[in-house]
């Protein structure tokens, strides 16, 4: 590990910003964990990750009218006062208990029955005290590094001339964007491992995670922050890890592939290598605004590849909306499907699918 990552990790890791038990809640809130939700008069069950709260009630909890439906406001300091509304049902403040009902049973502290849309949730005893503890931390949760003016993402360098040459592609990447006003009117702004970065970005992006990926990971799923990594060894561990090239799965079964329909030996002296990205991916019209930001189409895909995944993270901020948070961010990123940043081929992402590109290029070469 290079000192400025371990430095780096050392920043960021020192105070999570969830106890381990509101981080546990926080997943129920925003992806439904192992809940069931029980819907309507008819009482069909379904899996809570079919209607999370964060669906209805918004990541921050303040909940938006949509379709004529308005959720509750579900901040700790909005429930428990009471709710006297003229013209609506009142009801006293709501209490750990009464709130416990609320969500198992459908009912608010008067008794009243909540909205029919309003889901009752199946919870364990451990997984509803994990929720509870989470919605009293839910008016504090801001996701670092952002703000309404930017939205910070890290970038971890390789080493050397590789490390400076991405830097300078990045940052002339960021200018470009900000000139042309940003994302929403936020700008990006760029915080490399080079100058240990004293804030905890929004997200995260890596040219390389080879050497250091139980680390990078660990702290990715410790911290739940995105991350997107050019290239990695193994497959990403996290929900919040991201991988945009192939790594040693899907290179092996490019070469099985490749010798499945090449069974003939391969001439002496020479291997064949199998090859996330080539130069030959780019496409005419990325290779010249590749070139316009001071890059060289022949960099290789370390360099290249970590600004294709700077656009990737640029396109999830402009999917996600205004309203981001980084838990959206990642929903975002599931949902990309043959996305083009035209330095390599398409990328495609899913719940259960955290490579962006699984082909692998193989190439026979003579040994030196």
């Amino acid at each position: 590990m290079t000192r400025a990552l371990a430095l780096l990790l050392a920043v960021l890791t020192v105070a999570p910003r969830l106890s381990e038990q509101e981080a546990r809640g926080k997943q129920i809130y925003t992806r439904g964990g192992n809940a069931k939700a029980v819907m309507g008069e008819e009482g069909i069950e379904v899996p809570a990750s079919i209607v999370p709260c964060a669906s209805c009630h918004g990541y921050d909890g303040r909940g938006r009218v949509e379709g004529g439906v308005r959720p509750s406001n579900l901040r700790w300091d909005v429930l428990t006062k009471p709710y006297e509304v003229p013209g609506e049902r009142r009801h006293p403040p709501y209490t750990r208990s009464s709130l416990k009902r609320a969500i198992t049973m459908g009912v608010d502290p008067a008794g009243n029955k909540l909205q029919t849309i309003m889901p009752r949730y199946r919870l364990s005893h451990g997984d509803l005290e994990d929720l509870l503890a989470y919605l009293e931390k839910l008016p504090h949760d801001a996701d670092p590094g952002l703000s309404e003016e930017a939205v910070q993402i890290g970038v971890l360098l390789p080493g050397g001339d590789r490390g400076a040459a991405t830097r300078a592609l990045l940052d002339n990447y960021a200018k470009r964007l900000n000139g042309s006003g940003g994302v929403f009117g936020r700008r990006l702004e760029l915080q490399f491992t080079t100058t240990v970065p004293a804030d905890e970005p929004f997200a995260l992006v890596a040219a390389s995670l080879i050497g250091v990926e139980e680390e990078v990971e660990r702290f990715a799923e410790r911290n739940q922050l995105p991350l997107l990594a050019t290239i990695a060894t193994e497959a990403p561990r996290s929900r919040y890890s991201f991988h945009l090239l192939g790594g040693r799965e899907e290179q092996e079964r490019a070469l099985a592939e490749y010798k499945a329909a090449h069974p003939e030996p391969l001439p002496a002296g020479h291997v064949a290598m199998a090859i996330p990205a080539l130069p030959a991916d780019a496409v005419p019209l990325a290779i010249a605004e590749l070139r316009s930001l001071g890059g060289d189409p022949a960099a290789g895909a370390t360099i290249n590849g970590t600004l294709a995944a700077m656009k990737l993270v640029v396109e999830a901020l402009r999917r996600a909306g205004r309203d981001v948070s980084r838990e959206k961010l990642v929903d975002t990123l599931e949902g990309f499907y043959e996305v083009e940043t035209g330095l390599v081929p398409r990328v495609t992402f899913g719940p259960s699918r955290h490579v962006g590109v699984t082909t692998a290029h193989v190439v026979v070469v003579k040994e030196p």
